[in-house]
């Protein structure tokens, strides 16, 4: 009797858990990750932006007991009171990898004249927290003011990288260094490796009319003669010397930024004859963003055509094509261009209108608009006399709308002042 009933349990199924269970598991083990997720960020949120909150965790956050030591620091001109320091004990004690101690140390060192051990604890607080901003700052003002300019200056980038807003008061200071001669050569160090503050330290020091020739001497030492810049450093000291009436000297800067074998033409008119010679402006041409007309750089596809500037409107306004400043001399001037119909019916409708004028927003000197074009090359020029106040022409080419608006396709070549 009892081994038959054993041989009859053996025989029935295993014993299973309910599905019910597992999935009142599952769900309960997604609740819990849920929670601990959820926790973690409310807790990361609130130890930074509510260091007080953070204080009534159990146990009381190290971040936030580092913050708040920071704060009173701060707001007592890096002093560190006792109360502070027990809290950074703490911090310490719970987080040894923690930054902000070190900061507030550093702090306290400074305030009290030590800067060799500020220093020490300032640069260990980078190293634990590379973002972190107040590090960054002390060390660049300590480096440049103990003339340890290689140091200094290489935090500059780091610096502006972490807080943009920190650019104008970085690159003040950066710019006044020109004024020191033992900086100099460190600056032209950085600078050619290009970092985040050139172009603003370039706009800076041109604003300031007792640093644009040490800015442009500088711009020369970075830039080899061998090499051609993008334009974007000269820019802004170029327009500074035109301001001032140094069209000499902005257009040797300029020359200075083509590439070498773009430097022989050192006076009259850049690629008039548009052949995709590297220039920029302002003494190369400047086009402006297709609006009303489209202007394209034709190569010449063989020896017997020329290159030349294509320009396509649909004639019916006023439209800027190209411009370019060129070095003037007092006394007579002609301006010279030959034009050609673009497509295989003369076209006779808008106008192309060339200008020669004195100075960047000066009365015009001479001006010719031609309204008829042919399959042949046609030569045109215009006179004029330069006075000697001008210093520089500005020549403009711009589409002259017709009283019967119709399509302009004209080609514009052998452009020459002289």
């Amino acid at each position: 009797m009892t081994s038959s009933r054993l041989s009859e349990r053996s025989e029935q199924a295993p014993f299973t858990i309910p599905s019910w269970v597992g999935t009142t598991l599952l769900v309960l083990v997604t609740l819990f990750a849920l929670w601990f997720n959820v926790r973690a960020t409310l807790f990361r949120w609130l130890e930074r932006d509510y260091p007080l909150f953070g204080q009534v965790f159990s146990p009381p956050s190290p971040v936030s007991q580092a913050l708040i030591s920071l704060n009173r620091a701060s707001a007592k001109n890096g002093l560190a009171d006792p109360l502070t320091r027990d809290l950074l004990e703490s911090a310490l004690r719970r987080a040894p990898v923690l930054a902000d101690p070190f900061i507030v140390a550093g702090l306290d060192a400074s305030a009290h004249d030590d800067f060799a051990r500020a220093e020490r604890l300032m640069e260990e607080a980078k190293r634990r927290d590379p973002r972190a901003i107040i590090p960054r700052y002390w060390l660049f003002d300590n480096y440049l003011r103990n003339g340890n300019y290689a140091l200094g200056i290489a935090e500059a980038a780091p610096l502006i990288r972490i807080q943009p807003s920190a650019m104008p008061a970085a690159v003040a200071v950066l710019t006044a260094l020109l004024q020191v001669p033992e900086a100099r050569p460190v600056l032209a160090t950085a600078l050619r490796t290009r970092p985040v503050w050139r172009s603003a330290f370039f706009q800076q020091a041109s604003a300031s009319p007792s640093l644009r020739d040490q800015a442009v001497a500088l711009l020369r030492d970075i830039t080899p003669n061998g090499q051609a810049s993008t334009g974007r450093d000269q820019m802004s000291l170029m327009r500074a010397m035109i301001r001032d009436g140094r069209y000499g000297d902005a257009h040797a800067l300029w020359l200075r930024a083509l590439p070498p074998e773009n430097r022989n033409q050192t006076s009259g008119l850049f690629d008039g004859g548009f052949t995709s010679r590297k220039g920029f402006p302002p003494f190369g041409w400047w086009f402006p963003k297709a609006g009303a007309g489209v202007t394209q750089v034709i190569e010449a596809p063989d020896a017997s055509s020329k290159s030349g500037l294509a320009i396509r409107s649909r004639g019916d306004r006023a439209t800027l094509v190209a411009e370019q400043l060129v070095l003037a001399k007092p006394g007579p001037v002609r301006l010279s261009f030959a034009t050609r119909a673009l497509n295989d019916e003369a076209a006779s409708s808008a106008g192309l209108k060339v200008e020669l004028r004195c100075g960047l927003k000066g009365k015009l000197l001479a001006s010719r608009v031609i309204g008829t074009f042919t399959q042949k090359l046609e030569n045109y020029s215009v006179a004029a006399t330069v006075a000697p106040e001008c210093g520089v022409l500005l020549v403009r080419v711009s589409v002259a709308p017709s009283i019967e608006p119709g399509p302009l396709y004209a080609l514009l070549t052998d452009m020459t002042v002289g």
